[in-house]
């Protein structure tokens, strides 16, 4: 089977992005744009539509008729609307194909199964799989383990200019695509990255680590490449947010970075980050050194309860 057009849908409620900033994410989707810089490297061109940009299901009508595969990430919450793109894309393209995978899949995978429209299922990471699945889906049993890569070392810069650009002139003098509008964090041009995937705590209200397999942290060297890379070809970038789970983690990279960011960074670039503050109670030194020394000017830190007993139910491992 020939796979000319695939097109990636980004799921969420109708209508969130049409507002007066125009029909695009305040971000770009690291995920869905690893999976499309691995295929354009591969020579497979893609498309993306978002049911977000959308007041109206009809709107996806056309560019449904234009793909052979759609192609989406599926989430719990986004479940039932995965269920009713799959249902239209099938009803104005019989020949097509629905590929889906995501934690759902992983966390629930019968409700998966028993959903017809979807014609194949990945159950975990799919940046191992993809180029083979789009190009020959046929060849894949409908429900199947996926194959991730050992580290995100091995993961390619993201192709930033693969992400949507605004349509209007309006919008496009206000949008510095392909980097990102500022949100309140830091001046703009804002370049989001990430440097390690999923949290590896176990809380029970969340627990990545219970879906997500464990991954090595990209290079310290890698992320600033990336970044500099940003800064020289659509910068100069304004700030940077670091879309890690957890960015305080893992004391020796943490170290390397303070090491490296001041020296190797093109510009010192004032950055937003996750942390923890029983790891600030355990690397305090570290923390500080961070926060005075690399510009780590706004910091994101979880505190969901002041009540013993609901932190052991949840599991937080804090003090």
């Amino acid at each position: 089977m020939s796979a000319a057009r695939p097109l990636f849908l980004d799921l969420g409620p109708l209508g969130d992005w049409v507002t007066p900033r125009g029909p695009l994410e305040q971000w770009q989707d690291h995920g869905l744009g690893l999976l499309r810089t691995i295929l354009w490297r591969a020579g497979v061109p893609t498309a993306v539509a978002s049911t977000r940009a959308c007041r109206a299901w009809s709107e996806l009508d056309l560019p449904f008729r234009r793909a052979s595969l759609l192609l989406m990430n599926v989430r719990s919450y986004t479940y039932r609307l995965a269920v009713e793109a799959a249902r239209r894309f099938h009803e104005v393209n019989s020949d097509g194909w629905v590929l889906v995978g995501g934690l759902h899949a992983t966390v629930a995978p019968a409700s998966m199964r028993a959903e017809g429209g979807f014609n194949r299922i990945c159950a975990g990471p799919g940046e191992g799989v993809i180029v083979d699945l789009v190009r020959e889906p046929g060849q894949f049993p409908r429900f199947f383990a996926g194959r991730g890569l050992r580290s995100m070392a091995e993961w390619p810069a993201l192709e930033r200019t693969l992400w949507p650009r605004p349509k209007s002139w309006r919008m496009r003098r206000r949008f510095p695509w392909p980097l990102e509008p500022a949100c309140g964090w830091g001046p703009a041009p804002v370049a989001t990255i990430l440097t390690s995937r999923a949290c590896p705590w176990s809380c029970a209200y969340c627990n990545e680590s219970s879906y997500l397999p464990a991954m090595g942290r990209r290079p310290v060297e890698s992320v600033l490449a990336e970044l500099n890379e940003l800064d020289r070809r659509h910068g100069p970038i304004g700030s940077v947010v670091v879309h890690d789970s957890l960015f305080f983690q893992q004391s020796a990279w943490l170290e390397r970075w303070a090491a490296r960011y001041p020296r190797m960074a093109r510009r010192l670039w004032p950055y937003w980050a996750a942390a923890r503050s029983d790891l600030i109670r355990r690397w305090p030194e570290l923390f500080e050194r961070l926060v005075r020394e690399t510009r780590w000017d706004v910091i994101s830190l979880g505190l969901e309860s002041g009540s013993d007993r609901m932190l052991r139910l949840l599991n937080k491992h804090t003090a």
